[in-house]
């Protein structure tokens, strides 16, 4: 029974109550509680421990048709399962229910049956009895309470009373006990999580969970639905994500509930998800067109299915997942003529135009008419800062950058309109940047800046914003002139907003150059100028960019973790994917593939709808599937980030870039040539790839060469070659130009000295492929012992990362015998063999902390927890936590200084 474990507390009393029937003290228990709430299981639950103490278990459940059947139907059904052993059969149809003596008899009966053996009687629903078994509950129940007969029954309750609630009723007050049902606490979600998916949740996992709100049905059908889907596996004891599925509801007890619905109720339904916070009557009638008062039958049936509760004077869904799953259910075109039907409705209530804007996007209006209605809407609406905001928001989060852009541009009217629209700019210039987009950023602040001649933050702004527009437009130097005087004139009003995105235009420029010291100084200038302020993080998540670029890992993980998006904080939404991006980008370089993985699919799931925010996490985990051997993985990612990119952007270009190094992998360098040439302009107008994958320029003279493209294997040789000399601070920049030009030259010193630059840079896949040129340069020169050493070293940095198709590739070509690879990888094994990070983990969650609490205690996300957790598992040989613990408790009270 999957929820026993969820309900201890009811289990343990019913069970005591049961240890006492068995002595002769009857009882009984009423269960109470909403539809889905886990009266069934419980039920179940209890029905189990009795069969196990001995108990004779009578289960039966009430239908709303009982009321219309013969009379004593419930009790019959009931009881006729009744199997005995000891005696003949308790056959309860042979009596007359209209004689006298039927109730006397019956009594008799039970309580000479429960002589030989304890009986339980358990009833679901027990208010949808019939009139007949209800009564004789009544009497049937007392009287039999120095037997040794259980009962117990559940009900919910409804808008219409009747003899069974009466009678519940009535047992209460004499004396039944009372178990009433609310949601599932937190351990007892984590609980089921564990007995559905066989094994215990990853943190990400168990959060999933949660959005059910402890409600059993909505959680077991959130969990059947992600196990049945192959969204999660279960490795090293832990239940996780899949790292090429993005996990998506799967209600299915809902659709059963409407399925049950009268069809004017479930219409009633589809108006009101669309509808969505707590609405009318009145308002639903509107938008179906009826009368309020044909759907008061509708709104009492959906009351007593628990899809709907009152709000006040209102109504509103009991769950925001129903809701969810009500609205997801209606078909596209439906739904979005409901929402276009839903604004006049919403007008004519005077409700908030916030709320309108909203209806208003999801009614999938062309551009020209949505932005029209919504720029009238502003119109009517007065002096509304905060609509134009909201709005404004909404816009971004569904990724309507341009209809964004021109809703902030539509004529203010106030100067706290003006300030409004200058801090929106600033908003979303900060995010097209993000994105490498151009959606006309600089005509938008070029009407605006016309309008305002203040010295004032609102000038400054506008300022700011106009030079990512140039930014955007490739007009380096004017950017560059606007951006140094959006921040002159910052300081002298003392607004830390337009002074940080004014430094990071010109920090977006430098990195243009090619100038990553500048670039680097520029960006920590721009995130301290913002101090504390937890609103705004997108200037420390560039900085942490360009400390990855340098190689300064250290600072670029402590950046992040100061950024680390947390409840209550103004974050927009979209720079909360970003953040794991980033996030995702640093585990990469250094070697971390799960963990990549993980928040790179983190940063998919929050971008929301799909849009250009997921392009640069979809073509990470694809190369992240490409290093561990899962080309068709690879594909559906590369697929998915084509399908939401943006042409013309640098994470378009990303995107081309995988594409290539695909078709590479797949043997067919034509087309790999021709995915390279869509990048081929960013390599000689400026910096390419050296921050995610500095070996990414061998790569590319790679396929140049194999495609008999010679001369473009030459043109990246010198483009890196020139980026290192501008840049002769970080080793992997270094490390990259003598790659290359090893590579295109067959110079086997120069691809040792790459390999040690990478290695020096902390950048362990990078050296490995350079070693790994290193070794077949070597074997094509006659030094097969100096080739296998280079390999050697190359397959260790590979298997080391879980980078699985090199470390194949490699041992391939060394024709290294499996059990000698084995003994090598067994190695790494032990206490030793773990990091620091590891140790750290594996010490705490010794302690008993639970991952989250680890990974606030030591600043992490939840992921990277997890992801340190599995290598512990493996290097110790241990496959949960209790083993974990008896592992590590005897060496830390050896060694105090790991705790």
């Amino acid at each position: 029974m999957v929820m026993s474990s969820g309900r201890p507390t009811e289990l343990s009393a019913l069970h005591s109550g049961l240890l006492g029937a068995m002595t002769g003290t009857g009882w009984c228990a009423v269960v109470e509680g909403l539809p889905g709430i886990g009266k069934s299981w419980l039920l179940d639950a209890v029905a189990d421990q009795a069969a196990d103490l001995g108990f004779q278990v009578a289960s039966g459940r009430a239908a709303q048709l009982d009321r219309a059947a013969a009379p004593l139907t419930t009790l019959l059904t009931t009881l006729r399962h009744v199997e005995t052993g000891i005696q003949p059969a308790l056959d309860i149809s042979v009596f007359d229910s209209k004689h006298l003596g039927f109730m006397e008899t019956l009594r008799a009966r039970l309580a000479g049956y429960s002589t030989d053996r304890p009986l339980l009687v358990t009833i679901d629903d027990a208010h949808l009895a019939d009139d007949f078994t209800a009564y004789t509950l009544r009497s049937l129940i007392p009287e039999l309470s120095s037997e040794r007969v259980a009962w117990v029954l559940t009900r919910r309750r409804t808008l219409y009373g009747g003899p069974a609630q009466e009678v519940l009723d009535e047992l209460l007050t004499n004396g039944a006990l009372r178990y009433e049902l609310g949601p599932l606490d937190d351990n007892a979600v984590r609980e089921v999580c564990t007995s559905v998916l066989g094994a215990e949740p990853t943190s990400d996992v168990l959060d999933f969970a949660k959005r059910s709100q402890g409600d059993p049905a909505l959680l077991i059908d959130v969990l059947t639905g992600l196990r049945d889907s192959d969204a999660v596996q279960v490795t090293d004891g832990f239940a996780r994500f899949r790292t090429d599925c993005v996990p998506k509801e799967s209600l299915s007890s809902v659709e059963k509930r409407l399925r049950s619905l009268l069809a004017m109720t479930r219409q009633l339904l589809d108006a009101a998800s669309v509808v969505g916070r707590p609405f009318t009557l009145h308002e639903v009638a509107e938008l179906v067109n009826l009368p309020a008062t044909a759907l008061m039958p509708s709104v009492y049936e959906a009351l007593e299915a628990g899809l709907l509760v009152e709000s006040g004077s209102a109504l509103m869904f009991r769950h925001s997942l129903v809701r969810d799953a009500v609205h997801d259910r209606i078909p596209g075109p439906v739904r979005a003529a409901l929402h276009r039907e839903a604004v006049p409705v919403q007008l004519a209530e005077h409700r908030d135009p916030s709320e309108i804007a909203a209806h208003m996007l999801a009614g999938d209006l062309p551009s020209d008419k949505l932005v029209s209605r919504l720029t009238g809407l502003l119109a009517d609406s007065g002096d509304r800062p905060e609509l134009r905001a909201g709005i404004v928001r909404t816009l971004i989060d569904s990724h309507r950058l341009a209809e964004a852009g021109l809703v902030i541009a539509h004529p203010a009217s106030t100067v706290a309109e003006q300030d409004t629209q200058a801090e929106l700019l600033l908003e979303l210039a900060e995010l097209v940047t993000f994105l490498g987009m151009d959606i006309g950023v600089r005509t938008l602040t070029h009407r605006l800046l016309a309008e305002n001649r203040r010295q004032d933050r609102t000038q400054a702004r506008l300022l700011a914003a106009s030079a990512h527009g140039l930014l955007h437009n490739r007009r380096l130097a004017e950017a560059d002139r606007v951006a140094f005087e959006s921040i002159s004139l910052a300081m002298r009003v003392n607004d830390s907003r337009a002074q940080s995105m004014g430094l990071l235009c010109r920090s977006v420029i430098a990195w243009s150059r090619g100038d990553v010291g500048d670039a680097t100084a520029l960006a920590r200038q721009a995130a301290g100028a913002l101090g504390t302020d937890p609103g705004r993080h997108v200037p420390a998540l560039w900085l942490a960019r360009m400390l990855i670029v340098g190689d300064c890992f250290d600072e670029a993980e402590t950046t992040l973790t100061a950024a680390r998006p947390t409840p209550g904080n103004r974050y927009p939404a979209w720079s909360v994917s970003a953040w794991h991006a980033g996030k995702a980008l640093l585990h990469l370089v250094v070697g971390r593939l799960n963990d990549a993985a993980a928040d790179a699919s983190t940063a998919v799931a929050l971008a929301g709808r799909p849009g250009p925010l997921q392009v640069r996490p979809f073509s990470l985990l694809a190369y992240v599937s490409i290093l561990r051997d899962d080309l068709a993985a690879a594909r559906r990612y590369l697929h998915n980030a084509q399908e939401v990119a943006v042409e013309g952007t640098s994470d378009a270009r990303e995107a081309a870039w995988r594409r290539a190094t695909l078709f590479d992998c797949e043997g067919r360098p034509e087309e790999a040539l021709a995915s390279f040439e869509e990048v081929c302009d960013r390599v000689l107008s400026g910096p390419f790839y050296v921050p995610e994958e500095p070996q990414a320029a061998a790569t590319m003279v790679r396929i140049a060469q194999r495609a008999g493209a010679r001369d473009k294997a030459e043109v990246v040789v010198e483009a890196i070659r020139t980026m290192s000399r501008n840049n002769p601070g970080p080793a992997s920049i270094s490390g990259a130009a003598k790659h290359a030009a090893g590579l295109f030259r067959g110079d086997i010193t120069m691809l040792h000295a790459a390999a040690a630059a990478y290695s020096s840079s902390g950048r362990p896949i990078s050296s490995a492929a350079a070693l790994e040129d290193a070794g077949y340069a070597e074997h094509a020169a006659a030094h097969p012992a100096r080739a296998a050493t280079s390999l050697r070293k190359a397959h260790d940095h590979y298997v080391q990362a879980g980078a699985e198709r090199e470390s194949t590739r490699v041992h391939t070509a060394l024709g290294t015998p499996p059990q000698a690879r084995s003994r090598r990888m067994h190695t790494a094994a032990g206490w030793h063999s773990l990091t620091e990070s590891e140790m750290r983990v594996a010490t705490l969650v010794a302690e008993g902390l639970s991952n989250r609490q680890v990974a606030e205690r030591l600043f992490l996300s939840p992921h990277t927890v997890d992801s340190h957790l599995r290598r512990s598992f493996a290097k110790l040989g241990v496959s949960n936590r209790v083993q974990l613990t008896r592992t590590v408790m005897p060496i830390l009270t050896g060694h105090p200084e790991k705790t």
